[in-house]
Order: structure tokens, then sequence, then C-alpha cells
């Protein structure tokens, strides 16, 4: 009989406890969800009984209450999961408003289930160290978000955000290493690393104690041990494919499943191609002649000499020179429509911009039209292709009747592709380095270090003054040996020397950039009304998602895939400054606190 009560009385508790966590979960939801509309409500208190009747089989199959000293070491991940939807809410006062907000909570919910089931297989496995190493590595995988967000906060004071994650998934190993060396050091990566060892220790300890002591069971039998241990995987199932739908985990997966997106674009790009009917066949010249794009990466025209003359180190010499050249259209005032390359050339090199509707895939791009107007067309890069087969420039790239792609450390051997180029054929040619990416310091060789200063402005410098060099090589080479009638430079965006270039903080500096044009004398004789329009309009705002449309209308290959309000040299050109957005449309130009005192 007493044996019966004890039985009732066990199951009792392990009810109530059900009950409290569901009464957690529930309470956590309704003191921080903010306009979630009642349909999400009803989901989330379905998802919750489910979650609630989960907990207390495990409960059964584990023996122990929900919460005893045996959980400790799974609530930390349920605890934590709690904690970061409160920083979240706290910090941001974003609310239901975070991207898959129940989500969060069902992770910590779910994982603690989990890992009580694991840790239980590891107490019945006689401690199997193994199980208990499993156990650990785990719980730090499902904190591992968390922690990224937070450190995220901590150096930007802002939530992680798709663009981001987008530039992650398309780097590669040498850019994301410099990326941590220029702005990490060597210093704070080993101690992120100890940290993530330490916090493995840390976790093993807490099982150790957690589970430590008398155990009637720890050698159970191997069917116990089959059911415990498939139990868990279907507990974990759950919070591991809610990974995919929550912060930066989830945009990650975004940025996956957009890249491989991007397969479609070469089919949808061969159909377009074959509609360009161009509204006036004449060319730029009557000669054979060649195109030259730069784009140039992470320019900051703040830090540049022929922009800022202030600025305390001379970098930018051979640009200044041409300033004074009246065949040169230096911008004064271009923005970057988005601070991350990705971002960017999809806008750049496509019709698709901040001021339409238009999606990529269905956008046509600056490749297929010069190819269309009947130029040949080159794409040269010193980047790893392979590396970067999901990035829309690498689609755009590949759609170059020759692509020229060799790693290469320093972007000067690009320009040995130029001997290769035949000047009795009408040209187009994209180059597209590392411009002064960071890590800075390794954009140079030694030799060509100019500014002696051990200081990051000075690096940057050296890797500005670097670039300033490739262009004057790329201006006198195509001048002297391919009549050159038009070279287009732009910076695809700024950067912040402490920060880089991610979107997260809206600082203008990332977005600041420099633009400019060189135009031949026979492209000035048969365009020159458009000429002296681009000419009288050099201190226009601009943004370089409309480069697409503005070099369409310079190379005369206006089409039914061209706006002539996005082209600056158009008389149709509809944008005053007041009109202009950057950062993907979230920010206006004019709030640049650079502006305050611009007439």
């Amino acid at each position: 009989m007493n044996s019966k009560y004890k039985y009732i009385n066990k199951y009792k508790t392990y009810i109530i406890h059900s009950l409290i966590f569901g009464l957690v979960l529930l309470g956590v939801y309704f003191l921080t969800q903010v306009g979630v509309p009642y349909n999400g409500i009803e989901l989330f208190i379905r998802k919750s009984i489910v979650c609630i009747l989960a907990s207390f089989i495990v409960q059964a199959v584990v023996g122990h209450p929900l919460f005893s000293r045996k959980s400790i070491p799974s609530a930390i991940v349920f605890l934590s999961w709690l904690g970061y939807i409160g920083f979240k809410v706290m910090t941001f006062h974003m609310g239901a408003g975070f991207r898959f907000y129940e989500n969060e909570l069902l992770i910590g919910g779910y994982g603690f289930l989990a890992f009580i089931l694991l840790d239980h297989l590891y107490e019945i496995s006689s401690y199997n160290r193994m199980i208990g190493c499993l156990s650990d590595v785990l719980k730090l995988f499902v904190l591992l978000p968390i922690a990224v967000e937070l450190v995220h906060y901590f150096i930007y004071g802002y939530p992680i955000v798709f663009d981001e994650m987008m530039a992650v998934y398309n780097t590669n190993f040498q850019e994301a290493y410099e990326w941590f060396m220029q702005y990490m050091g060597i210093v704070p990566v080993l101690g992120i690393s100890f940290l993530l060892l330490f916090a493995v220790y840390l976790l093993g300890g807490v099982r150790k104690a957690a589970l430590s002591g008398d155990c009637g069971a720890c050698s159970a039998s191997l069917r116990k041990r089959i059911i415990a241990g498939f139990l868990f995987i279907a507990a974990i199932y759950y919070p591991c494919i809610m990974l995919l739908e929550t912060d930066c985990t989830g945009y990650f997966y975004d940025a996956y499943c957009y890249s491989q997106s991007l397969e479609k674009y070469a089919v949808n790009a061969d159909e377009m191609s074959g509609r360009i009917a161009f509204y006036d066949a004449q060319m730029m010249s009557d000669k054979p002649h060649t195109v030259v794009m730069v784009i140039g990466e992470s320019a900051c025209r703040d830090k540049m000499s022929a922009y800022n003359p202030l600025y305390q180190y001379d970098n930018t010499p051979w640009l200044k020179q041409m300033k004074g050249n009246n065949d040169f259209v230096v911008l004064e005032n271009a923005y970057s429509c988005q601070s991350l390359t990705q971002r960017v050339l999809e806008n750049a090199l496509t019709e698709m911009s901040m001021y339409n509707d238009k999606a990529v895939l269905e956008s046509m791009n600056l490749i297929d039209v010069a190819k269309a107007k009947g130029y040949k067309t080159y794409w040269i890069t010193d980047m790893v292709v392979e590396e970067t087969l999901s990035a829309f420039f690498v689609t755009n790239a590949m759609r170059a009747d020759v692509l020229m792609a060799e790693e290469k450390a320093y972007d000067e051997a690009m320009l040995e592709c130029l001997g290769s180029i035949n000047p009795e054929e009408n040209n187009f040619i994209v180059f597209h380095g590392r411009g002064s990416h960071g890590k800075y310091r390794n954009r140079y060789p030694e030799d060509r270090r100019m500014f002696m200063d051990d200081n990051v402005d000075a690096e940057y410098s050296n890797a500005i003054l670097y670039v300033d060099d490739f262009l004057k090589y790329i201006y006198e080479f195509g001048v002297d040996r391919l009549n050159m009638q038009m070279m287009l430079y732009f910076a695809d965006h700024g950067e912040n020397l402490q920060t880089g270039h991610g979107p997260s903080d809206h600082s203008f500096d990332k977005v600041r950039i420099p633009v400019f044009a060189y135009f031949g004398k026979d492209y000035q004789k048969v365009n020159k009304t458009r000429f002296e329009r681009l000419k009288a309009r050099q201190d226009w705002f601009y943004t370089n998602d409309m480069i697409y449309n503005t070099l369409c209308g310079l190379m005369n290959a206006e089409s039914g895939f061209y706006d002539s309000g996005e082209d600056l040299s158009n008389e149709n050109f509809k944008f005053k400054k007041e009109d202009l957005y950057t950062f993907d449309r979230e920010v206006k130009v004019i709030n640049d606190p650079n502006l305050q005192n611009y007439k």
C-alpha cells in the first residue's frame, strides 16, 4: 500500500513540475510579447502544451523530478535562453518583434528536456566518458548563438542582421582570418578560444557534481539505454531545427537558402538578355574602344586626401591631380546603398535598387547589357572564385566572355591581364580586387609602404595609396594602348577603422564612398550634352545602387531594362539628397551628421 502511495505521489510530483515548467514558458511569453496576433498566441499555447506533455514523459523515463539536482546541468540551457529573451526585450525593446520569438523559448524548453535525457543516459551507462563529453559539447553548441549575439552586441551595440550573415556565408577562410586579426587581434581570438574550451570544462564540472553519488541504476539494461537515447534524439531534434529559425543562426540559414537560389539567375538572365532592344544602336565611339569599370573595396572618402585635404596622410596623389583634369568627373557626395559587398553589388550591377521593387533574380545585369551592345566582356579578379561561388558578384562574373580569376597576394597582379586585351575590339572590362579591405597591412607589399607610423590609419592609408597607384596604371595603360573612352571607379562601401563595415551600427563612414569617371575625347564629342550634364552634377548626391542605370546611360545602352530616373547623366534623374537612402533603405542620407551644416 505504501509503495502504491509512493508511486502516486511520484507521478503527482511530476505533474506539478510539468505544470510549473509550462507556467514558466507561458509566463515569460506573455510578460515579454508585444504585438503578437491572436493566432500567434494560440499557436504558441498549443506548442507549449506539447512541450509540457513531453516534460512529464521525460520525468517518467529518467525517474526524477524536472527541477532537481540532477537537472541542474540541463537547466543552464533553459535559463540561458530565458535570459537571452529578457536581454533582447530590455536592450532593444523588441518584444515579439524579433525573429520567430516563440522559437527562442522552445529551444530552451526542449533543450532542457533533451539534455536531462542525455545526462540520464550518461548516468545509466556507468558514467561513460564519451557520452558525458558529448553532452557538454552539445550544450555549448545550443548556447553558442547566445554567446555570438552577446559578443556582437558588446562590439556594435546592435543585434545581428541578415546582411551580416550574408557576408559571413559568402566570405572565405582567408578573409575571415584577416577580419579577426584586423578588428579583434590575436589575443582576443585566443581568449575567445580559451573561453569556449573553459565553458566545456565548466559544463563538465557541473555535470559531474550534479550526477555524482550513489546510483542504483548506473548500469541499466541495454533496452533502457536505447530508449533514453532514442528519446534524446527526438527531444533534441526540435531545438536543432529551431536554431535555423532564430536570430544569427537563422539568418545564416537564410543566407544559405538565398545564395542557393542565385543558381537560377543564369537561366533567367539568358532569357532576359535575349529581349534586350536598345533605343539607339550608336556606340560611344566610332572606333574600337574600351570601357573599364573598377569595383573598389572598403574605401572611405573621409580618409582619402583627394576628398579630405586635411587628412593626415596624402594617400591619393594621382586622384587629387585628376580632379583638376577636365576629362574627369569626381562625385563629391556619393554614398553606398549598403555597407556589405554582396548586398551592394546585387544592386550596383543590376536593375535592382533601393528605389524600385525589382528582385535580383529578375533584374538585368551590366555584363549582359555590355555583351548585347557589342562589347567583349572581361571580369578580372585576384580572389578565389571557387570559395565564393554563392556570392552574386561571382554569378555575374561568370557571365563575362572571359573570366580571369587567379588568387594573387596583391591587386597589381591583375594588371598583367591588360596585355592580353585586343585593342582592335570593343572591350568592357571589370576589375574586382581586394582594394583596401581589412586586414589593411596585407593589401600592399612592404616596399610600397609609404607611411611609417605604427597605427591603423597609416596602414589603411598605405592600402589606399596602393589602390591609387593601381588606378593610375589602368588609366595610363587604357588611354595609351586600348583607346579607353570611359573608366568608372566606385567603392562598394566605406570603412570604419575600428569596427570594419558591418551595418549594425549605421556608422556613416561605412557608406561615404569615392566615385569618379574618366571620359575620352571621342566620348565627349559624341556625347557632349551627357558629359557636360554629368560634369555639372559633381556635387549632386548619389547612391551606388544607381550605377547600373547610370552606366547604361553613359554607354548609350538604354533599353527596356533601363530607368532614366536613376541615371545621373540623364535629364530625367529624379533624386535630391532628401530622397536618398543608405543601409538598405533603413537610414536617410540627410541624417549623415557631416551634412548638418551642408547647404
